[in-house]
């Protein structure tokens, strides 16, 4: 499996706390973190296979899953990766104010381009974030 470096960031609405969540990797690796245990995310080298979120506020809570295209997400880390940085790389999940969407998109911060990512088994019209009770 090749191996490209990159940042992550979660991006939450305000207010708002990550929990118990993963990341499992096409080279079937599993990285576990929750904002209350790390403040720090690690460099990664493999590519995202899927990812898991779960994160609230106290009173509300939400979870969601995402899922990538092999080949899709290869195509454009391997495009960006000849193009930048280690530290240039930053693939970031971006979740809406209203926390019934998220984006996932993988920029560039030295050529400044970016892709935005569609979950593999999801349509356009499914919803992406379930609330938890």
């Amino acid at each position: 499996m090749e191996r490209h470096s990159y940042r992550l960031e979660i991006k939450l609405p305000d207010g708002y706390t990550l929990d118990n969540s993963y990341f499992e990797f096409f080279n079937q690796n599993i990285y576990s973190f929750s904002e209350r245990k790390s403040k720090t995310i690690p460099v990664f080298d493999y590519l995202p296979k899927e990812f898991y979120l779960k994160w609230g506020n106290g009173k509300k809570k939400f979870m969601t899953q995402f899922s990538f295209d092999e080949e899709d997400i290869l195509d454009n880390f391997r495009k960006e990766s000849g193009n930048a940085k280690a530290e240039s790389l930053v693939l970031e999940l971006i979740v809406n104010d209203r926390n019934n969407g998220i984006k996932v998109i993988l920029k560039n911060t030295k050529t400044n381009s970016e892709f935005i990512f569609k979950d593999r088994y999801k349509s356009k019209n499914e919803m992406t974030i379930f609330p938890q009770m």
